[in-house]
């Protein structure tokens, strides 16, 4: 085994302490657990819009990874990617999007955010809305007779209804969730075919992911677009932004250089539901990244030096921008009406 391969294993810290400490399952046998009463019910409270982290990216990202086939095209069109608005017009109509947000406690039912419990706490979604003038396209750059005035967004909830004596169990007792948390680095411009951004992650990662946005799909509103199609390099590289990727931990490799399309494609294939556009970049190190427990990670909190080696299918002084980000777990603890996350680093 690698030396950054030893890491993943030798590398421990509390952290890792909630995840494998007194193991109580193997991935060699199968089991299943009893349930408690429950009922859902959903409901449409008011949704206040404030300058809050971005989660556009993430958002994209987990739809490019874990959504099925069969539920592509239902997902555009909640999304809005549809003809109607994608294809230019003289009048394009009004729409209602459907957004899903992926936060922790809204990906398995296990992981509600325990309410109840959270009496002290008061629990707000910020959203940031996009400008729209980065949102439309026009032939001749004149500005469009709409504003973000005329939006109106709405924030739909299940709700899960106990019985009551878990209920009071749930309200009475410290309780502590595994949640899913999403770090990056910020977006880092540059202009060389060569980079070796520092990784500043913390906690046990479960994945990194990685793209490279030309400053020229930027200028076009291409948000999305992480591909180098319309350049000299493209007919060559399938529109590949990254040439290879290699992974230093503390100055050892965690996996040799591969192709840039490797980690486009094998490794989501290896590790999720569906494989990503051009230019999404991943890999992961636990067996199963999408479920909601653990089955591996790599704690960066133990790591000194995290390096992401990166050669690029650019030419000299073409701009563009890095992005990195990383899921990682931590622990919600939840006990005397408060809550808060268990590991700040």
């Amino acid at each position: 085994m690698s030396g950054g391969g030893l890491s993943q294993v030798l590398g421990v810290g509390i952290q890792d302490a909630v995840l494998t400490s007194d193991a109580s399952i193997t991935y060699f046998k199968s089991s299943f657990k009893q349930y408690t009463p429950f009922v859902l019910q959903a409901t449409l409270p008011a949704l206040t819009a404030n300058s809050g982290e971005p989660v556009a990216w993430t958002q994209y990202l987990w739809f490019e990874l874990t959504c099925p086939p069969t539920k592509v095209e239902a997902y555009q069109k909640m999304i809005g990617n549809v003809a109607s608005l994608t294809t230019q017009a003289s009048t394009i109509p009004a729409y209602t999007l459907y957004l899903p947000l992926p936060f922790w406690f809204a990906l398995n039912y296990g992981n509600a955010l325990p309410i109840v419990s959270m009496q002290f706490n008061i629990c707000t979604i910020e959203i940031m809305f996009e400008s729209i003038s980065n949102l439309y396209i026009t032939s001749d750059n004149l500005p469009l007779s709409a504003s973000t005035d005329e939006l109106s967004a709405t924030l739909y909830i299940d709700y899960i209804f106990l019985n009551t004596a878990e209920r009071d169990l749930l309200g009475a007792e410290a309780s502590q969730y595994l949640i899913g948390v999403w770090q990056h680095n910020g977006l880092e411009s540059g202009s060389t075919p060569n980079i070796k951004p520092q990784l500043t992650f913390n906690h046990p990662v479960i994945e990194l992911f990685w793209f490279i946005r030309l400053d020229a799909n930027k200028a076009l509103k291409n948000w999305f677009d992480y591909t180098n199609w319309g350049t000299s390099l493209a007919a060559w590289n399938g529109g590949q932004t990254v040439a290879s990727s290699n992974l230093l931990l503390n100055g050892n490799e965690r996996f040799s250089s591969r192709a840039g399309q490797y980690h486009n494609y094998v490794s989501a294939y290896q590790n999720h539901s569906r494989c990503p556009a051009v230019g999404v970049y991943s890999y992961s190190f636990a067996l199963y990244p999408e479920l909601a427990t653990p089955t591996g990670s790599q704690n960066f909190s133990r790591i000194d030096t995290a390096i992401l080696a990166l050669n690029l299918n650019t030419a000299n002084n073409v701009g563009y921008k890095l992005g990195v980000y990383a899921r990682s777990w931590n622990i919600l603890r939840v006990r005397g009406g408060q809550s808060g996350t268990v590991f700040a680093s």
